[in-house]
């Protein structure tokens, strides 16, 4: 028994292939609101680890003042700055 052939809509991708243009168009808005929740998500994602490195700079310089280092006190308070 033989296979029934697809209706051609108009649309096509480079490989010949015949898709519907709303089709096209709800995939690109899915894409897009894909890449929107990642780029959420990566920035939330960088301003966690931003405040954990904050939180480890200032406890080396914690360490730092204790130990009376001036040379690495005022690197790490570069650094922080730097991080802000």
């Amino acid at each position: 028994m033989s296979k029934r052939k697809r209706e051609v809509e108009d649309g096509s991708d480079a490989g010949g292939k015949k898709y519907p243009r709303a089709n096209l168009s709800a995939q690109r808005q899915s894409f897009e609101n894909v890449l929107e929740r990642s780029k959420q998500r990566l920035f939330q994602a960088l301003k966690l680890a931003r405040g954990f490195e904050r939180q480890k700079l200032g406890r080396r310089q914690k360490v730092a003042k204790e130990a009376g280092d001036d040379g690495d006190s005022e690197r790490l308070a570069a650094e922080v700055t730097a991080l802000k």
